[in-house]
């Protein structure tokens, strides 16, 4: 009997590594079935747009230095459909077309490679519901800086591209994952509730009416609002001042500025 169960215990043992290995196997080979995914989902997407950029050039739609109409049509007889790609991988084979130098070529194809940047940064930004104007934006104000922005901090976009505000900011940050209590909310949402107060003639806020005011637009726990509070005076973006309580001269009480309304 003992050696019946020392069996069935090995047995087990197999049976669970064996189970824990073909997990293990199909976690590795669904990954690379995504991966693989995603690399096709790339090349259609990169056919798509070199298909489209090929319409707008016979168009005369894209503003390419050195480009003209008639230029175009000779570039597109002697490449065809591997017009695109030829500017974007092998530039200087355009210069196999009479009337386009080396050099030429050259510019054409760093013309190519930096609006095809703007292209792949409008796509990922117009996944976030950013409109082409703001796109356009938020890529001459940040460059490749905006890729981390967006996905770290999208609420600096309400600080430094003029026309985004919290509420776009706090959209973006939604579908983006970050948690609805996160510093970077709490501080977005400080700076938004003075803008608003100072819309309506207030320049400084007292702190328990500007807790409140944040509580009720970010619906979340706001317990490190004190800290948050602090943060933004030592960056000079807000203004702390302790004075005489206007209900009763006795007390005193923490008023909150914006410092660009301050200094």
């Amino acid at each position: 009997m003992a050696k019946f169960r020392y069996r069935m215990q090995n047995i087990l043992s197999v049976k669970e590594k064996l189970e824990t290995q073909a997990k293990n196997e199909f976690s590795i080979a669904a990954a690379a079935v995504m991966e693989e995914e995603e690399k096709l989902d790339k090349l259609i997407a990169r056919r798509e747009e070199y298909r489209d950029l090929l319409r707008r050039l016979q168009q005369g739609e894209l503003d390419f230095k050195g480009i003209k109409e008639a230029t175009a049509r000779k570039i597109i007889a002697k490449f065809g459909e591997d017009t695109c790609r030829i500017i974007e991988s092998e530039p200087e084979r355009l210069a196999e077309i009479k009337g386009i130098s080396a050099k030429k070529a050259r510019e054409i194809g760093a013309q190519f490679e930096e609006k095809r940047d703007l292209r792949e940064a409008m796509i990922f930004l117009q996944k976030y519901g950013i409109s082409t104007t703001y796109a356009v934006k938020i890529y001459k104000y940040y460059g490749y800086k905006m890729y981390d922005i967006i996905r770290e901090n999208p609420y600096k976009l309400a600080e430094d591209i003029s026309g985004i505000g919290f509420k776009l900011a706090d959209e973006i940050a939604t579908k983006v994952g970050i948690n609805v209590d996160s510093d970077f909310r709490i501080r977005a949402g400080i700076m938004y509730v003075l803008t608003l107060a100072a819309g309506a003639g207030n320049i400084y806020l007292p702190k328990k009416v500007l807790k409140n005011k944040v509580a009720e637009l970010l619906l979340t726990d706001i317990s490190t609002l004190d800290v948050q509070l602090e943060n933004l005076q030592v960056e000079r973006k807000v203004v702390i001042k302790e004075v005489e309580c206007e209900e009763d001269a006795n007390k005193k009480e923490i008023i909150i500025y914006n410092a660009s309304l301050y200094y």
